[in-house]
């Protein structure tokens, strides 16, 4: 009896502190691709980039975004949901890494690009997932604090 209390105890801690994982992972993974939207006067002077060329990075970023969305909820059936999501949060890392070396132009748009494939395809899905095989039932509180749901 109190092996089982103290089993279910130990899964709702570890249940926590995946969801805190996935919930600051999901928060802080979308800074980096919009870093030319937070940080445009900055960043258009720093890499000497136009209204045109930083306009062409987030359109790279969006249109990536749309067409790997369906895949990626294929991919997060057939593989591991957290493989997935490590794989997106280390190729972003390593993509914001490539980024602060100030790259030419061509370069800037092959990383948006490669960050909305990361994004999208690998790491959106799969924590949807994740959270939804962590909380089942719909309207329990996890699931309303991840949708951005007020909880009572």
């Amino acid at each position: 009896m109190i092996k089982a209390a103290l089993q279910n105890k130990l899964r709702f801690v570890r249940s926590f502190i995946t969801l805190i994982v996935l919930f600051v992972g999901g928060g802080s993974i979308y800074i980096l691709p919009y870093f030319s939207s937070y940080f445009y006067i900055p960043m258009k002077d720093a890499m000497h980039l136009s209204n045109v060329q930083l306009g062409l990075m987030g359109s790279a970023m969006g249109f990536t975004s749309m067409i790997f969305y369906w895949p990626g909820g294929w991919m997060a059936d057939c593989f591991s949901p957290r493989k997935l999501t490590a794989i997106s949060m280390i190729a972003n890392a390593l993509l914001g890494f490539w980024l602060a070396t100030f790259p030419s132009f061509k370069v800037l748009l092959t990383i948006q690009l490669l960050m909305g494939v990361f994004l999208t395809l690998t790491f959106w899905s799969a924590m949807i997932k994740m959270v939804r095989q962590l909380a089942p039932n719909p309207t329990s509180r996890i699931r309303r604090v991840h949708d951005g749901q007020v909880v009572e």
